[in-house]
């Protein structure tokens, strides 16, 4: 299946190379993630070339000119009628969280931390938890989606160093390129830690 808002890829200087960007999007879970917006930002520039879903779900791919450096950005809305829902338990693993306490299954990883972080303000406080659980109940709007790096070091995340990301970034691509990216459902507090 295309991306139908996807743009075509810009016109090569005279003599530049083509190379393809392939993007693989899973959970944390490694199930593929699907109906995702998928871009890359080049340097400098402020549009991004929609990158076209390919036929294995969760694979995405954008051709670029040679040479071209940017950020792979990722971006997919909640669906609460998904297989990833956000509960009343996820406030409450929130709550718990944010307090300095495990979550009700067992030790904290840096994945709970990123999932309850909802505002993206770096720590995970009380007022995450009353937000997942107004999302929960249907009264809020669920912030969507956000993509880490598969290879991202989280060793130093903590309630109160909860890193925000915003694609990843890539250094001048002179040949094919695969990248991975981690999708978390921000505010669905589930046990999932990196393999």
């Amino acid at each position: 299946m295309q991306n139908p808002a996807a743009t075509p890829v810009a016109k090569l200087d005279p003599g530049q190379g083509r190379v393809a960007l392939s993007i693989t999007l899973t959970d944390a879970a490694g199930t593929p993630v699907s109906d995702a917006r998928v871009g890359f930002v080049a340097d400098g520039k402020t549009s991004a070339f929609l990158a076209n879903a390919v036929a294995t779900v969760g694979d995405y791919v954008v051709g670029l000119g040679a040479g071209a450096a940017g950020a792979v950005t990722a971006e997919k809305a909640y669906n609460p009628a998904g297989a990833q829902k956000i509960q009343v338990t996820d406030a409450l693993n929130a709550l718990r969280l944010s307090l300095g306490l495990d979550p009700t299954y067992g030790a904290a990883d840096a994945f709970d931390f990123l999932q309850a972080d909802v505002d993206q303000n770096g720590k995970v406080q009380v007022t995450d938890a009353l937000a997942i659980l107004r999302i929960s109940l249907g009264l809020d709007e669920a912030p969507g989606w956000t993509f880490i790096d598969a290879n991202a070091d989280l060793s130093g995340v903590t309630r109160n160093a909860v890193p925000v990301f915003n694609g990843l970034d890539l250094d001048p691509l002179n040949t094919d390129t695969d990248v991975e990216l981690v999708g978390i459902l921000l505010g669905n507090i589930d046990n999932y830690t990196l393999a």
